[in-house]
């Protein structure tokens, strides 16, 4: 079956974070929180570098990664609404708004200023097509996204 299954937020939540109680601001303040600590948890182990595809053509910029089962990542904040689309697999994805586990094929828009916390049950193929300005990836860059650094936080 392909689509959004809801997943169980336990699958990154601790019983200590739950969050379905809270106000919807509090909600995503706290869940925003919890994604930027376990960044800076990540970034403590040995990493991997992703595989990434860029291509750049008239004006819209696609970012293909690949990543391998059993892999957990975060993403940087997409500063614009993006279509994204899952080409392969099957991943849990945390964000501001909740836990979904989401199995290919699946394409769906992404609202920007989303920070997502990702594990991979499966190989995954994931891709991100946004609209830019950009003529270089530097540019498209730091045009569509904003890295969070841990000591910003």
């Amino acid at each position: 079956m392909s689509g959004i299954i809801q997943a169980n937020a336990g699958e990154f939540l601790p019983a200590a974070i739950a969050t379905e109680s809270l106000p919807p601001a509090e909600r995503r303040t706290r869940l925003r929180d919890y994604i930027n600590w376990v960044e800076e948890q990540l970034l403590e182990a040995p990493q991997a570098e992703a595989d990434l595809e860029h291509h750049l053509v008239d004006g819209l910029y696609t970012r293909t990664m690949r990543c391998p089962a059993g892999t957990t990542l975060t993403g940087a904040v997409h500063k614009r609404a993006s279509l994204t689309f899952l080409i392969e697999g099957e991943i849990s994805v945390l964000t501001e708004k909740g836990c979904a586990r989401l199995t290919a094929p699946l394409v769906f828009p992404s609202a920007a200023g989303i920070r997502r916390l990702g594990h991979c049950h499966t190989d995954v193929v994931w891709a991100t097509v946004c609209a830019t300005a950009g003529t270089t990836l530097a540019e498209v860059e730091a045009e569509l996204f904003e890295f969070v650094a841990p000591d910003e936080e």
